[in-house]
């Protein structure tokens, strides 16, 4: 049987819709995607930082694709690696991996994501030598089921201790958005992760946390103390009305008094609100609090995310 010649090369923009197809059908237990979404996770590729995005085209069809990145959220370079699954078992992954490796030989470490729903995911991180550094929890919780009232209201909140609850699409300002900036890094560094999360420059955080394509204002809620937001979490809408719980924070000064659990309830029923269905977050392993935090909201688990990590030179500072 003839094989069809197969090219491995630097993806284009035209590529996307491609791309994006591909990702649909080898993630069917994650929400669809669309080509904004994936144009925009290209465009955050740290420029500075060694980055490649590969496909694997056959008879002028994309039947796999790689990408390696740094993006600010992150901090090992992060590789992100699918096959069409028809295409599966044939070696493409093989020779997407081998192009990706002349990009990262020189770099310490590679961590590549996969669902724990992924036989084929978990078999090829065992092959190339990947091994196993943590779990994320991931958990949804259907709206229809969710019933605000069994928590303290906004006005209970703000009669008894003056705090009070919005969100971005009704008070945003340029001081409001630079002291949500400087919340989430004062929360980025507490939250117990493989290696601590690098503080984002204001600009980078605003364009992904703001403006990006899946940031909703209406869904950006925060806590205030006076002027001063004291907590916040976020929702955002995927393109098949799926929403995730992106995060969710307390100033140091403000914890223990129950805001973590009280902002995550106001963006839930605002979310419930607008007609969204089901709203999914996950949380590392470490997390208790906030694990504990989803299990009283009535989130159930759902298949975890496994980080891989493949030592390439240990020695080297990440």
């Amino acid at each position: 049987m003839h094989t069809p010649t197969l090219e491995i090369r630097e993806a284009r923009d035209q590529d996307l819709d491609g791309v994006t197809d591909i990702f649909n059908r080898a993630h069917p237990w994650d929400a669809p995607g669309n080509v904004e979404i994936v144009r925009w996770v290209v465009s955050r590729f740290d420029p500075n930082r060694p980055h490649a995005h590969f496909v694997a085209e056959a008879q002028r069809r994309i039947v796999g694709m790689a990408f390696v990145r740094y993006a600010p959220h992150l901090q090992p370079l992060a590789f992100d690696i699918d096959v069409d699954p028809a295409h599966q078992r044939t070696g493409i992954g093989t020779q997407l991996f081998r192009r990706v490796m002349d990009v990262v030989r020189d770099e310490p470490r590679l961590v590549m994501q996969v669902s724990e729903s992924s036989a084929g995911g978990r078999a090829f991180a065992a092959k190339n030598g990947f091994v196993e550094r943590s779990r994320m929890f991931e958990s949804e919780l259907a709206l229809a089921d969710f019933d605000p009232e069994r928590f303290a209201s906004p006005g209970a909140w703000q009669h008894e201790t003056g705090i009070r609850f919005s969100t971005l699409a009704k008070e945003d300002s340029p001081a409001l958005r630079r002291a949500l900036h400087r919340l989430a890094q004062e929360v980025s560094a507490d939250i117990p992760t493989p290696e601590p999360i690098p503080p984002v420059a204001y600009e980078p955080w605003e364009a992904d946390w703001i403006e990006g394509p899946i940031a909703k204002p209406d869904l950006f809620v925060f806590a205030l103390s006076g002027e001063r937001p004291v907590a916040f979490t976020q929702i955002f809408t995927t393109p098949d009305g799926t929403a995730y719980h992106r995060l969710t924070g307390v100033a140091r000064d403000h914890r223990g008094k129950g805001l973590g659990l009280a902002v995550k309830t106001e963006a839930l029923r605002m979310a419930k609100d607008l007609g969204i269905p089901r709203v999914r977050t996950d949380n590392d392993t470490p997390n208790t609090h906030m694990l504990a935090i989803n299990d009283e909201l009535g989130f159930k688990r759902l298949p975890g995310l496994i980080r891989f990590d493949l030592e390439l030179n240990p020695a080297k500072p990440i």
